[in-house]
């Protein structure tokens, strides 16, 4: 009986084994997964070209053997063929140190790649002086020349305006010479050291001269005017002065020969100008034409009676008293004689000027409404 049971014990476990009952103590065999690879690496950024202090940011991309991408510039070993012309730091940031060109690399794992970095001089600064020339007395000096003599910014140039002022604008920063000058004047030359916008002004002075150059001023009936301001305009000596005296006379003393413009001025005359060309002592006239010569009727009379104008030269009669007249050219009553009297009624208190008189004569008028305020108009 003992034999017969363990037979049946041993079928049974054989049956089992046959049910792969072994299964659930051993995994089937599987085939071993692939190591993923980096096949490249790509750098990204506008490093490309740059001024000395500027940075730009890089990132590597590695191309992995997957088929992905991943962004490892954390993990990146990044360094500079020439840390003296651009430096990159360990994230991939690129600063611009001096000119020239260098290589930025970037190493991950096994992959490598580079960029090239430009880094070009930075744009020299440019700088601007203004400033004033006057003479000895403060006056503006027009048309002084002003000039930088040496150094990188030589031979630039300008000139002052009517009020004296220059500018010389785009100068790179340098030591240099700047001269200014006019005929007439003595040049003076003041050092520079440019390194910011700055202002520079000079003070002229006259050169000595050793000519003169005298007159009078009159009105044309010859009457002495006083009180005109000579004033040279242009030239090398522009803004010298002198005032008529009661004879009517002036003198511009110690004048450089030159040729340049004077102008004769008193207020209720027109102005005068002559053109001038002084090489040796020299005497100038001036005839001052008063501006718009006024005649006043009043109960009869004229005031002043006669009158001495120019050729070009208008009258203004003006009415003081309490009635209308009526100003007219003799003779009495076609008045012929100079039609550039006749005229419109004037009521009392108002005015009227005559036309232009053309050519030199002497006018008689009268009022045609009562045949008096006899008076004439001489036209020289």
């Amino acid at each position: 009986m003992r034999s017969i049971w363990l037979i049946a014990v041993a079928a049974v476990l054989v049956s089992c084994g046959g049910n792969g009952g072994s299964a659930s103590s051993a995994a089937p065999p599987t085939t071993p997964t692939p190591t993923t690879t980096v096949t490249s690496l790509q750098i990204a950024g506008s490093a490309g070209s740059l001024m000395p202090a500027e940075t730009a940011q890089l990132t590597a991309t590695a191309s992995l053997s997957n088929g992905s991408t991943q962004e490892v510039t954390a993990q990146t070993a990044w360094q500079s063929t020439d840390a003296a012309i651009a430096s990159v730091s360990g994230g991939g940031l690129v600063t611009a140190v001096a000119a020239g060109s260098t290589d930025i690399r970037a190493s991950y794992q096994a992959a490598t790649a580079s960029v090239r970095v430009e880094v070009r001089p930075r744009a020299a600064q440019r700088f601007t002086i203004c400033g004033t020339v006057t003479d000895a007395g403060g006056a503006p000096v027009r048309q002084a020349f002003m000039e930088i003599r040496d150094g990188v910014n030589a031979r630039r140039e300008g000139e002052t305006d009517d009020q004296g002022r220059y500018c010389l604008r785009d100068l790179a920063p340098d030591s240099f010479t700047m001269r200014a000058g006019k005929r007439g004047y003595d040049d003076v030359d003041r050092g520079v050291t440019l390194t910011a916008d700055a202002t520079l002004d000079f003070v002229l002075r006259l050169q000595q001269g050793t000519l003169n150059l005298c007159g009078a001023v009159a009105e044309v009936s010859g009457s002495p005017v006083s009180g005109v301001l000579l004033e040279i305009r242009t030239g090398s000596n522009a803004g010298r002065t002198a005032t008529s005296d009661g004879a009517g006379h002036y003198c511009l003393a110690n004048l450089r020969a030159d040729s340049f413009s004077l102008r004769a001025s008193r207020a209720s005359y027109d102005p005068a100008e002559r053109a001038v060309l002084l090489s040796g002592d020299a005497s100038l006239n001036f005839t001052l034409l008063v501006t718009t010569p006024t005649v006043s009727i009043r109960a009869g009379s004229a005031t002043p009676p006669t009158i001495t104008i120019a050729v070009g030269q208008r009258v203004r009669f003006v009415n003081a008293g309490s009635g209308a007249i009526d100003m007219e050219s003799d003779p009495h009553p076609s008045h012929t004689d100079c039609p550039e009297i006749n005229g419109p009624l004037i009521a009392a208190g108002g005015s009227r000027d005559t036309a232009v008189f053309t050519r030199a004569r002497t006018c008689g008028y009268h009022d045609h409404l009562s045949v008096t305020a006899f008076g004439q108009i001489i036209v020289r």
